[in-house]
């Protein structure tokens, strides 16, 4: 028959709704959750709906869009003396799949999937997160840290300054990329 048929369901006008509530363009939450549940194993209805906040306070001109500079803002990822760490572009380059320097919530959604997921690649990848968030070079801080552990839908509800800890194996106040490779490992 040709008829061309999407996988929208429930959940994603319930998300629409979401996101109108939130000032976001509602087509724009409109994903395909039927789709993006075979890609995001055990994700929940309620873990995306986290995401649709947290993209929504990056988003502040409420236009469904995030560009570079808010989404360092939203991490954190600029330094004191106004530029950005080494790694905060390429992460969100990372994210931005149609390269027009914008991601939309879709974008955001699946770029944390792949951070959180790729077991082929999470070795680099942990490296490029990581140096996102150590805004000077010299290891991250419990807000840093914090921000990064963010990224992570599992460890939300985790007391993140006992996990700094955790990883601080000399406490002195910063974790290196071989203290968190360590952590990680742990």
């Amino acid at each position: 028959m040709n008829v061309p048929t999407t996988e929208h369901s429930y959940e994603d006008v319930r998300l629409a709704g979401l996101a109108q509530s939130l000032h976001l363009p509602s087509n724009d939450a409109m994903i395909e959750i039927g789709v993006a549940k075979k890609f995001l194993k055990d994700v929940t209805m309620e873990t995306i709906e986290k995401h649709l906040n947290a993209f929504a306070a990056m988003d502040t001109n409420h236009t469904g869009h995030v560009n570079f500079e808010q989404f360092a803002a939203a991490f954190d990822m600029k330094k004191e003396d106004g530029t950005y760490t080494s790694g905060a572009r390429s992460m969100f380059d990372l994210i931005d799949t149609s390269g027009d320097g914008q991601i939309d919530f879709k974008d955001y959604l699946f770029g944390l999937a792949l951070v959180n997921e790729s077991p082929k690649n999470r070795g680099q990848l942990m490296k490029l997160a990581f140096k996102s968030f150590d805004n000077e070079g010299k290891g991250l801080n419990l807000a840093q840290f914090s921000n990064l552990m963010s990224w992570h839908p599992e460890l939300e509800k985790t007391d993140k300054n006992t996990m700094f800890k955790k990883a601080d194996k000399d406490n002195d106040g910063r974790i290196t990329y071989e203290d968190f490779e360590r952590f990680l490992k742990d």
